[in-house]
């Protein structure tokens, strides 16, 4: 804390200290009655200055300060309200991901307000308490106890103010608004209505507004982090959370290398490193894209394995990927030469120059790991010619896709993205194989890493492949050069690599009897350079707005099919079942894993890039809509087609 905010907190004594005895001082600081409103987003403005609580310069960094600036609905001043099981709010800074906080679990005054990673510690949790027309925001630091609040020094009206804990007196610059997004600035202690504010009751139509700045973690897509393993170096639990939480980065590519064991069988410690590696992606919210090779050298001998070594080894490792499959987001071959990335190589024909044996022993290993992961996943190969020797040259179509077929389950990585007019050997013929991989990689799962700098990585260059060739995923950490110019244009990079899922609309029936149906049609849009790759739900869910209780219905609809630039668009006619409870459901739309392990994991499932409507602690996006289940409805009997509503 800085000797500046010491003195800004000593400075407000003569004004607001006062005696144990004081009755009204007394009467504030216990007017700790919690206020509920909706999980919604929340712009918070000072009744004072008018001015609205905001991270400070837009920083996505730990601990960077909150301070008061003018209202200018930018996503570094929105707050993702989560309620929490105590009846205090976790707030959630949406350009960032990062919680509001004290800076430390100390109830003193001027303590600084900042945000921090997200860990549900006592200075991350606020209490909202009404405060006529506005509330109380108060921290709920150890031995507060609900005696200090949010507060502006000084009653300071100026930009940049640094907001901080203090004793609560209840005047103005301790007196905050909370303004739902799209409800206005003036929202009172009630939460949101119209717009995107809240769930507005009934049928109709409702138009959602699309989020096209906001930076955040989606499964299996964007940039992520290369961490290289030889067994000593297992992977760090609180840097992978951080990933996540303070740079929005939900994958990591995995590469073990294995050149410990060219002559014998991998360790048993080995295997029990890579089990607690995958464990620790698990605990989190990561998934992981996965390499094996033995060497990195370019100088002869290599030091990769022999074709029999490589699938002995596979065979060994082939219980711990079956066992994490589900966080394996793909796997590429690797195994093979330098890096295995199929070109220096000791065994299986090097520099180009195979044999058609040795193209046998690189197939063989092709399908082995093939044979290892569910029909669900995906391996991935370094060039397309590779893919086209051995599963034909034609692109796949769509009606091939997603057969579990060998060729409908080979993917591809460009491992020197952008760096000469053929990608240093990438392509054989550029014009003919981006063809080919526009085409293709709609169903398959596209990524790589830039290697070089050159007249092909500028910004217009690389965005236009990366549109075309439907990229998912590139390395962040490599290479540097390259993103550095790029600019501020790696933002787009970051938003758009794989996925962006939005709702554009919806239109719903107002309700249903038990035993009823009603209709739903929805338009989703992918703003992103790519499908999804792997399976993903779809759900909608109505939940109780007195009990809680959920009803989900599992919709018949794909999102590997959801391409990018276009709506599609999702009509559905629900069945509410015969003992449904009567009253008001509030609609939302889930799109989990559809993995056992992962489907109730928030982390796991598709944030739509909408503004308001994301709830991270169900991992579902709101609808916007009520429906209302009543014996009285005039709904048609459930029939045939309809997908059952269930408890």
């Amino acid at each position: 804390m800085s000797a500046r905010v010491r003195l800004l907190g000593m400075a407000l004594l003569p004004l607001f200290a006062c005696s144990p005895a004081d009755p009204t001082l007394d009467e504030v600081s216990q007017r700790d009655t919690p206020v509920t409103i909706p999980e919604l987003v929340y712009s918070i403005k000072s009744v004072n200055s008018g001015k609205c609580a905001a991270v400070s310069g837009g920083s996505q960094a730990q601990g960077s300060s909150v301070v008061q600036r003018d209202c200018d609905g930018g996503a570094s001043s929105l707050w993702q309200l989560q309620r929490l099981s105590d009846a205090t709010y976790q707030l959630v800074a949406q350009h960032s991901g990062q919680c509001l906080a004290v800076v430390t679990n100390s109830s003193q005054n001027g303590q600084q307000i900042v945000q921090s990673r997200c860990a549900g510690a006592a200075n991350q949790k606020w209490l909202l308490t009404d405060a006529s027309g506005a509330f109380l925001v108060k921290p709920q630091t150890s031995g507060a106890n609900n005696r200090k609040c949010m507060d502006v020094p000084q009653s300071s009206k100026v930009n940049g103010a640094q907001l901080i804990q203090w004793t609560c007196h209840g005047l103005d610059n301790q007196r905050w608004i909370l303004a739902p997004l799209g409800g206005g600035m003036d929202g009172g202690t009630t939460g949101g209505g119209g717009g995107t504010g809240g769930p507005t009751p009934g049928g109709g139509t409702v138009s959602y507004t699309v989020d096209n700045t906001t930076i955040f973690a989606n499964p299996e897509r964007g940039f992520y982090h290369h961490e290289e393993s030889d067994g000593s170096n297992p992977l760090s639990q609180s840097q992978l959370s951080a990933y996540r939480t303070g740079e929005a980065i939900s994958l990591i590519l995995r590469l073990f290398y294995l050149d410990s064991f060219r002559s014998g069988n991998i360790s048993a410690s080995y295997l029990a490193g890579i089990s607690t590696d995958f464990d620790r992606v698990r605990a989190a919210g990561l998934k992981a894209v996965v390499r094996f090779a033995y060497t990195s050298s370019m100088s002869k001998p290599y030091g990769d394995a022999s074709r029999d070594r490589v699938l002995g080894h596979l065979a060994q490792l082939k219980p711990i990927l079956q066992a994490n499959a589900d966080i394996i987001a793909t796997l590429q071959v690797g195994l093979v030469g330098a890096w295995g990335e199929w070109y220096y190589t000791d065994y299986f024909g090097d520099q180009g120059s195979v044999s058609a044996a040795q193209w046998d022993d690189r197939k063989a290993v092709v399908e082995a790991l093939l044979a290892i992961l569910p029909s669900t996943r995906t391996v991935q190969l370094r060039t397309p010619a590779f893919k086209q020797r051995f599963y034909g040259a034609s692109a796949l179509t769509s009606s091939e896709a997603f057969s579990a077929t060998s060729r409908a389950r080979v993917g591809h990585h460009n491992d020197c993205f952008l760096a000469s007019a053929d990608d240093e050997g990438t392509y054989g013929n550029a014009t003919a194989d981006k063809s080919y991989l526009a085409a293709e990689n709609l169903f398959v799962p596209q990524g790589g890493e830039t290697c070089a700098t050159s007249s092909f990585t500028g910004w217009a260059n690389a965005s236009a492949d990366m549109e075309r060739l439907h990229y998912s995923y590139l390395n962040r950490d490599y290479l540097g050069a390259v993103y550095t110019g790029w600019g501020s244009n790696i933002d787009i990079a970051r938003r758009r690599l794989g996925y962006r899922l939005a709702l554009v609309d919806g239109t719903f029936d107002g309700g249903a009897r038990p035993g009823g149906e009603l209709k739903v049609s929805l338009g989703l849009r992918n703003d992103g350079y790519a499908p999804p790759y792997n399976p993903r739900s779809v759900e909608i869910i109505a939940r109780n707005q007195s009990t809680g209780a959920r009803l989900v219905a599992k919709l018949p609809a794909d999102p590997r099919r959801f391409v990018p630039g276009a709506t599609q668009r999702i009509d559905v006619r629900l069945c509410v079942p015969a003992g449904a409870p009567e009253g008001t459901y509030a609609l939302s739309l889930a799109l989990p894993d559809p993995e056992p392990a992962l489907h109730n994991r928030p982390e796991y499932a598709i944030r739509l890039a909408n503004t308001g409507l994301w709830d991270a602690t169900t991992g579902a996006n709101s609808l916007q809509r009520t429906i209302t289940i009543s014996a009285s409805s005039t709904s048609p009997a459930c029939s045939a087609g309809s997908v059952a509503l269930i408890p």
